[in-house]
């Protein structure tokens, strides 16, 4: 550890207070010179051979510049990069930066860059944001969640009603302040004029449909399936022989002779064509359930 010369022969308090040095003495007073001890040379001699240490180089008995290549070799590096900040006219409301090894520049700090830079936790980063729960989605989004709870800041798109005043972002995406029930459903696109899926808004929901190809075109799985059933007359006739079997009253589907398919949309019996054939259900693509949750704050 680096310290004065703290002998009992020191000269106290030469360079001020507490701040002793040396003194040659005088003999004709009676006042010895200042004494040194192991603890001083031992400071003198560590405190040298740890910058030539530190910068990488082996210690030589006959070297008399080390300490000095010590200091270039250490300090070399960092000159350019001195001078260059140095060269800066400081300025309210400016940042220093390097554009280079040996060059730096300013650049303007904003009210929002001091605000972020004044936070003190990440949590308070993401609420200055608008990042709820760390997202960069924007309120009101539904988007399929891994486990039955949502996170913090998020709701399950369940029908439920929410308060405009502990939820106001959300009630902006959704002003009759009811969440939409996606439990079960699949989202489709707006049609938004394309004309693909007409005459709908926006959170409209809308019935199941299937539209089946006749066989005599090709051998579509459903149809094959429906004619083994062994009912006579066109596939119309069938889908009607199945609705009125199911307890429907009216028929929607039409014979539309050799067409291409034969729609049906409301009235078909809730069977579902799976991997082993007919079985009770819904029609539908392969899938996999995730809850849908919606962010709210």
């Amino acid at each position: 550890m680096a310290h004065r010369i703290d002998t009992s022969t020191a000269q106290k308090d030469k360079f001020g207070v507490g701040k002793n040095g040396f003194t040659r003495g005088n003999p004709q007073t009676g006042v010895p010179a200042t004494e040194l001890d192991d603890d001083y040379f031992d400071m003198l001699q560590e405190e040298i051979v740890g910058i030539v240490e530190a910068a990488g180089d082996t210690l030589d008995k006959t070297q008399r510049n080390q300490l000095n290549a010590a200091l270039s070799k250490l300090f070399q590096n960092k000159t350019g990069a001195t001078s260059a900040l140095g060269a800066l006219v400081p300025a309210a409301n400016r940042l220093p930066y390097f554009t280079g090894a040996n060059g730096a520049s300013l650049t303007d700090l904003t009210p929002v860059g001091r605000d972020i830079l004044a936070a003190t936790t990440k949590a308070a980063v993401l609420e200055y944001l608008g990042l709820g729960g760390g997202s960069i989605l924007p309120v009101g989004v539904p988007v399929p969640w891994p486990s039955a709870m949502p996170p913090a800041g998020w709701l399950k798109c369940n029908g439920a009603a929410f308060m405009a005043a502990q939820y106001p972002q959300l009630a902006l995406a959704y002003p009759d302040l009811i969440l939409p029930d996606l439990r079960g459903e699949f989202i489709r696109g707006w049609d938004d004029g394309r004309r693909v899926d007409p005459d709908r808004g926006i959170l409209t929901q809308q019935k199941g449909s299937l539209a089946i190809h006749d066989p005599s075109y090709d051998s579509f799985n459903l149809c094959s399936m429906i004619s083994a059933i062994n009912r006579p007359g066109t596939i119309t006739e069938q889908i009607m022989s199945m609705n009125r079997d199911a307890g429907f009253d009216s028929v929607d589907a039409a014979d539309y002779g050799n067409t291409k398919f034969v729609p049906f949309n409301i009235k078909v019996p809730p069977y579902a064509l799976g991997e082993s054939g007919f079985g009770y259900g819904a029609t539908r693509p392969r899938n996999v359930a995730y809850n849908y949750i919606v962010r709210a704050v």
